[in-house]
């Protein structure tokens, strides 16, 4: 039997098991590669996301004029702070009373299971406050400033509240001739 060989005296179509070898690896080592980042990309962290997605509802549903447009404390169906394109304080105030009586009634209202507040700041980043209120939200989380009448907050402090994720948008809005910065806060 023989063997042919080519011109530069190579045999012709054979494979060496050692090549053969080393090629399954590498290619297995690609497709396990390969797998791996693209089921990494698909999983996300979807309790992020969805907070994500509640505070960007809470956002817009604030800077809404709510349901109905000319909601009261009994009327409302869902809040919102607007009214002729511009912030109405006292929609802000109406909204921050109701949430300070009973928190768990406004998170059914903004249809979200997490905790949130949202407070409004001034060009320095100092909170606005309106009447007996500066935040809109959770009564647990910590105001800096003077908070008796009449209340001067200054800042929110979140060193005492624990949470896994949180999430804080920023919309810019007008009050009275002012703009100011609503800061929206969801967290887990």
């Amino acid at each position: 039997m023989s063997v042919k060989m080519d011109k530069r005296g190579y045999k012709r179509g054979q494979m060496w098991i050692m090549d053969a070898a080393l090629s399954l690896i590498l290619f297995a080592a690609a497709a396990i590669i390969s797998f791996n980042i693209i089921l990494n990309s698909m999983a996300s962290n979807t309790d992020f996301d969805h907070i994500k997605e509640d505070a960007s509802k809470i956002s817009e549903y604030l800077l809404s004029e709510g349901v109905p447009e000319n909601w009261n404390a009994s009327t409302m169906i869902r809040p919102g702070f607007v009214t002729g394109g511009r912030l109405n304080a006292t929609k802000i105030i109406l909204g921050m009373n109701f949430t300070n009586a009973s928190y768990a009634v406004m998170k059914s209202r903004l249809q979200t299971n997490y905790d949130f507040l949202v407070v409004f700041e001034n060009y320095s980043g100092d909170v606005v406050d309106f009447g007996d209120y500066c935040v809109f939200g959770d009564p647990n989380v910590k105001i800096e400033g003077n908070l008796t009448s009449p209340v001067n907050c200054t800042s929110v402090n979140f060193t005492t509240t624990t949470y896994t994720n949180l999430v804080v948008i920023n919309r810019f809005a007008v009050l009275s001739s002012d703009i100011v910065r609503m800061v929206v806060y969801v967290w887990d």
